[in-house]
């Protein structure tokens, strides 16, 4: 386990609910980045900046993704999903570079929700335009 400084991850001694399910994400420190995951759906919240700092280092992205679990009495909500940061709504949006990843932003914080198993689709396709870039 990493230490986290206060200034660097501000926001990394609140609770937050996930968006899609309602229970309390657990904290996560990979790569000396503290995300929020939620052990039900499998949903990650990535504050501004924490996604590209967590892929430009070491982790696996298997490691943080740990794919869904959802229980059989779980509500899941795929629509009309609210920041649990501020309560804004988010807005689906497609990753960059990769219009077959889609994922939820919220406007005002710039935070991100990605859904069970886009963040190991992510890094395969980042890995492989590295690749492509290299020997291109």
């Amino acid at each position: 386990m990493s230490h986290i400084h206060p200034k660097d991850e501000p926001h990394a001694h609140l609770e937050l609910k996930c968006p899609k399910d309602g229970t309390v994400m657990s904290k996560v420190v990979a790569g000396g980045v503290t995300i929020d995951r939620c052990e039900v759906c499998g949903a990650m919240w990535f504050d501004l900046n924490e996604l590209e700092r967590l892929l430009m280092g070491k982790v696996k992205s298997k490691e943080v993704d740990i794919g869904a679990r959802t229980r059989t009495d779980a509500k899941i909500k795929t629509k009309n999903l609210d920041c649990p940061r501020d309560g804004e709504r988010m807005k689906e949006i497609e990753y960059p570079d990769q219009s077959h990843v889609h994922i939820m932003k919220c406007p005002t914080c710039q935070g991100m929700l990605f859904d069970a198993g886009e963040l190991v689709d992510v890094d395969k396709f980042t890995l492989l335009e590295r690749m492509k870039a290299f020997f291109g």
